[in-house]
């Protein structure tokens, strides 16, 4: 233990603190999406495929916060976000938006995904789950907006999610959810 003198005798633990080996990651991941406007009056089927990682860069474990989440804005909408936590995660989500009125649009979705252990272990196709969404929102005031961003100054969505397929892939999960997006 370094000298401390007087009041300074804490100094020891903020010296451990400051020294001891640090909790480092790295979060990555890619995202594929295709979008078709089917009609060509904003009529928009999507698909994408989404994976993201996190790994250590010292030997000290991820911290649990800095884990990979899905649920919510994050992927699998139908479960409130943070629901699923691992290390790694892969989704598959089919969208379809339309408009429904001026500035009241619709979207769909459904997803098929989960979170795995590093770099996808455990990776099992019984393992995934099944997520589907309805949503409105205001949307359609600009003619370069994307249908069913996340961009909409106000939305409304209901979402259910499925315990995973080994399990018998029923519904555990509903999540409704009204304001602004996380993106604002």
């Amino acid at each position: 233990m370094p000298a401390c003198s007087g009041r300074y005798r804490r100094c020891a633990a903020i010296s451990d603190a400051r020294n001891a080996g640090r909790s480092e990651w790295i979060r990555y991941g890619a995202t594929a999406a295709g979008y078709l406007d089917v009609t060509g009056r904003r009529r928009v089927i999507g698909l994408s495929v989404m994976a993201q990682l996190v790994d250590p860069l010292g030997t000290r474990p991820v911290p649990f916060t800095e884990l990979v989440t899905l649920g919510g804005d994050l992927g699998m909408t139908g479960f409130y976000p943070g629901r699923l936590v691992g290390e790694s995660a892969a989704v598959t989500t089919l969208s379809y938006s339309w408009p429904i009125a001026f500035v009241l649009d619709g979207t769909l979705q459904a997803s098929i995904g989960n979170t795995f252990g590093d770099h996808f272990a455990g990776f099992d196709a019984g393992l995934l789950r099944f997520s589907a969404a309805f949503g409105l929102q205001i949307g359609g005031l600009s003619s370069k907006a994307v249908m069913g961003s996340q961009d909409a100054p106000l939305r409304v969505v209901l979402g259910m999610g499925s315990e995973a397929f080994d399990r018998g892939g029923q519904i555990d999960s509903v999540y409704l959810v009204t304001g602004v997006p996380v993106s604002f």
